[in-house]
């Protein structure tokens, strides 16, 4: 239901979906989805798309509830919608998760490989729509011309400016495959942990400690990317913290938490939300730079090729063991639906307003998810989750509303084209 009512809302934008009359609805929303060259929509594509929507249902719904109509507004509110739909969609893979979880299902791994499956097939045929030759580039006839343009035109043997001018005709990715079989590698990590805690500890525990990340990004970005951050923010990650240790606090036994192995549940928790925010920090710096839809392909690519090795290792008699039923069936399939959007709304969330709004936005999956837990599985919510839940709300306002965005400062030379995502967002004309 979730899917067919995000397709009504695009279907009703007749601009997203008749770019021109002969255009299919298909090939239109890949063109306005895949432009080449930049990582944002321009200023038409965002009219088509949607952030300018006064000719859509949801614009004339605005206007008949008398609205403010400025361009601001409109962009917020669409903001804030998305942010919702991903927070929602946030807490319903996490509830799918818990599901399995209780239906006798331990395997981690083989539920994130169907998202990265969705991910490359989808954005892989965007990649092929953009024509670049990505995929098509593996084949003979592909290396056969790139070897006969370099015997004949003799490039790249001149000198060290030639050889770095041709240097992207000479590379099938515009990021060394490498790098993405590492970003792949550390994302099924923090699926495989986040997943995994499910078998130990409550939904509504691993919701809110998957808040940590933020935490692990600020020192990341710090070390690796030379972020500075002010000391408003700082205190803000800080409270977040203090916050989270409230959830720990609860599971240890001191207030009883859900569960049958808490603390082990949370420990696998911060855990991968340390591998999330490896990732996150990762995919910022490679996407100011590349291509964003090529990061996405690759990295449900190179996440797939990753997972399916480890299940042959970790996991074959697990699945063996495993009684197939509808109910299991289903819940996996909704957990890959739910997690191939997140994947794929999340950068425009970011986008449309900066990781503030987004930061915010996805607060309110940990109150999905008390509302999963007191009327789906029927447990009592402890208080001291409450107050860690008010804690950890506190600290995400301070560290998104306080200080300045983060500054980039040079740390061996890896932010010379480094922006972050607030500074693109910003610069976008609207």
């Amino acid at each position: 239901m979730l899917l067919g009512f995000l397709i009504q809302i695009l279907a009703s934008n007749s601009k997203l979906l008749q770019v021109s009359n002969e255009a299919t609805p298909f090939c239109a929303f890949y063109e306005l989805l895949a432009k080449p060259g930049s990582s944002h929509p321009t200023t038409t594509d965002r009219q088509l798309i949607g952030f300018h929507f006064q000719e859509s249902e949801i614009g004339r719904a605005m206007n008949e509830l008398r609205l403010p109509c400025g361009r601001e507004t409109r962009k917020l509110v669409w903001a804030l919608f998305l942010g919702q739909v991903v927070s929602l969609l946030l807490a319903l893979g996490s509830l799918a998760s818990s599901l399995i979880a209780d239906l006798g299902v331990d395997a981690p791994l083989s539920q994130s490989l169907f998202a990265y499956v969705l991910l490359a097939v989808v954005c892989g045929g965007i990649m092929l729509y953009r024509r670049q030759r990505l995929l098509v580039g593996f084949s003979i006839r592909i290396l056969i011309q790139r070897i006969y343009h370099l015997i004949c035109t003799r490039v790249c043997f001149h000198d060290n400016e030639n050889r770095e001018c041709d240097k992207d005709s000479v590379l099938f990715f515009q990021v060394p495959w490498y790098w993405y079989l590492l970003l792949g590698f550390v994302d099924v990590q923090g699926n495989y942990l986040f997943n995994k805690a499910y078998q130990y500890s409550s939904i509504t525990s691993i919701t809110l400690l998957d808040c940590f990340t933020i935490a692990w990004v600020i020192g990341l970005t710090r070390i690796f990317l030379g972020t500075r951050y002010s000391l408003w923010q700082v205190l803000g990650a800080a409270i977040c913290v203090v916050g989270l240790g409230l959830v720990l606090l609860s599971d240890a036994g001191v207030a009883g938490g859900g569960g049958s192995r808490p603390l082990l549940g949370d420990v696998l928790v911060i855990g991968a939300t340390f591998f999330y925010a490896s990732s996150n920090v990762s995919e910022e710096f490679f996407v100011k730079k590349k291509d964003l839809v090529e990061l996405i392909a690759m990295l449900g690519l190179f996440g797939a090729v990753v997972s399916i090795c480890e299940i042959c290792i970790f996991e074959i008699k697990s699945l063996e063991s495993v009684a197939w039923s509808t109910e299991i069936i289903l819940a996996g399939c909704g957990y890959t639906l739910t997690t191939f959007l997140f994947y794929l709304l999340m950068p425009l969330v970011m986008q449309l307003h900066g990781a503030a709004l987004f930061n915010l936005s996805i607060l309110t999956s940990d109150m999905w998810a008390v509302i999963f837990r007191i009327f789906f599985y029927h447990q009592k919510v402890d208080w001291l989750y409450f107050l860690s839940f008010a804690t950890v709300a506190v600290g995400l306002v301070i560290y998104s509303t306080t200080g300045k965005d983060p500054d980039p400062v040079p740390v061996n030379g890896l932010d010379a084209q480094y922006q972050t995502i607030n500074d693109e967002a910003e610069n976008v004309d609207p």
